[in-house]
């Protein structure tokens, strides 16, 4: 398949899917897949932002500038804002709420800001490092999908296989309607509608709200 019906195809499914989930064995592999992604948006003079662990930011930094990203002058005149998720008090939980509040308003200001459309990429391994439990994590994401509906936005939630167990990668797909596995980009049918995976967790038990 030639990179330009690749292109076709992704855009393709991003037209039908607006959040996916995207799974790879380390941060260049993940470069190399989501440069694309990213470059496409940016030069179609789409809003950009990126939700990146801190004690990470040099290391994107290496890999965006490596990717031709000017990130200074992007950050500067507003169409990459670069941050982190919300933290929260509470042991292995995420303040979900918070973090909603928080999407919900840059997709929000984005728009007011005259961007057509908004290009998330979401790197997951800060719930690893700052011990979000999984059944957290999995709530997190099917709330955000519900934000995501309300917003013209595409969304890539991207997950280190080396940091992540088999279990939770499942969730992960029944939480995102379309995925990328192998760097290849796919409706996913295992995709389950963001109250069930709710009231699902809340059945396992131990899922507070």
């Amino acid at each position: 398949m030639s990179a330009s019906s690749s292109e076709r195809l992704a855009e393709a499914v991003f037209e039908r899917d607006h959040h996916v989930c995207a799974f790879f064995h380390n941060k260049d592999e993940e470069a190399r897949a989501l440069k694309p992604f990213v470059l496409q948006g940016l030069a179609a003079g789409e809003n950009a932002i990126h939700i990146v662990d801190p004690s990470l930011r040099e290391d994107y930094d290496r890999r965006m500038s490596g990717a031709g990203i000017d990130l200074d002058a992007l950050e500067r005149s507003g169409q990459l804002a670069v941050m982190a998720w919300p933290k929260s008090p509470r042991h292995g939980r995420i303040d979900r709420l918070e973090a909603a509040r928080m999407v919900d308003q840059l997709l929000r200001a984005s728009r007011e800001n005259g961007y057509r459309r908004t290009r998330v990429l979401g790197e997951m391994d800060w719930a690893v490092r700052d011990g979000i439990r999984d059944d957290e994590l999995i709530a997190l994401e099917a709330q955000l999908h519900e934000v995501y509906l309300l917003h013209e936005v595409w969304v890539v939630c991207a997950y280190d296989l080396s940091h992540f167990g088999s279990a939770i990668v499942l969730d992960v797909l029944r939480t995102h309607p379309a995925a990328m596995i192998g760097g290849v980009l796919q409706h996913n049918p295992f995709f389950v509608p963001p109250e069930e995976m709710i009231e699902e967790l809340r059945g396992r038990g131990g899922l507070v709200a």
